[in-house]
């Protein structure tokens, strides 16, 4: 019989940017003044091609 301990911890708050812009190269932008705000309990994920600079 084997037994699993898991240590939980519980993250409380929120993070929040405002105005992200990311450029490549000569001004190639990946992200143009973006507003994004993740809450508590919210999964988020980055998806996008392989060396697209996620």
């Amino acid at each position: 019989m084997s037994m699993m301990i898991r240590n939980e911890r519980r993250i409380i708050g929120m993070i929040e940017f405002h105005k992200v812009t990311k450029r490549y190269g000569k001004g190639r932008k990946g992200v143009d003044n973006t507003n994004v705000k993740f809450e508590e309990g919210e999964f988020i994920g980055v998806v996008g091609v392989c060396g697209g600079g996620k």
